[in-house]
Formats: structure tokens, C-alpha cells, sequence
């Protein structure tokens, strides 16, 4: 409403029922507390699984073509690799959502 028509006689002399008008305010505020929970909870099991994806391809790269038990062989700098670069992806991404979105 433009801030001109908040100040009119007819807007302010309005009849009003306070009660409801209460009731309206707690029911917004209770439909938006639902949604914005709902979106951090998905948005919490969104990065778990994110980070779960990237840990089970470092294990994999971890432990691809090394013989069973021979900790000389396990495969370092490749999954060293792997989760650096994701963990720089994902980090740019959070970076440029919160400066540019929010």
C-alpha cells in the first residue's frame, strides 16, 4: 500500500477487529516459520549428502588399485586432489550465493 493512503481519513477511521487481525498476524508468521524450517531441514540434508557423495569417491580413489592391507599402496594425492577442488567448488558456489543473492 503506498505510504500516502496509510495516512487517509477512510484507512484510518476503518472499522477494525483487532482480535482478527491478531489471529492473521500469528498465522503468517506460523506459515512462514513452517516454510523456512522446511527449507533449512532440506537444505541440511542436501549438504549431507553432498558431503557423503564426495567422501565415498575419495575413499574410492583412496583405496583404487591398492592390494589388501598394504598401506604403501593406498593412493594420496589423487583423493588429496578430489576434496580440495570440491571443497574449493562447493565453497565458491556458498560464497557467491551469499554475496550476490542475499
Amino acid at each position: 500500500m503506498p505510504y500516502d493512503e496509510v495516512y487517509t481519513k477512510v484507512w484510518a477511521e476503518r472499522p477494525r477487529n483487532i482480535a482478527c487481525e491478531e489471529f492473521k498476524y500469528w498465522c503468517a508468521f506460523g506459515v512462514m516459520g513452517f516454510l523456512i524450517g522446511f527449507c533449512g531441514f532440506l537444505c541440511t540434508l542436501w549438504v549431507q549428502c553432498l558431503c557423503d557423495w564426495v567422501l565415498s569417491v575419495m575413499h574410492d580413489l583412496i583405496y583404487s588399485g591398492a592390494e589388501m592391507g598394504d598401506v604403501k599402496t593406498y593412493n594420496y594425492w589423487v583423493p588429496y586432489l578430489w576434496f580440495t577442488g570440491m571443497s574449493s567448488i562447493f565453497g565458491l558456489i556458498a560464497s557467491s550465493m551469499t554475496t550476490y543473492w542475499a
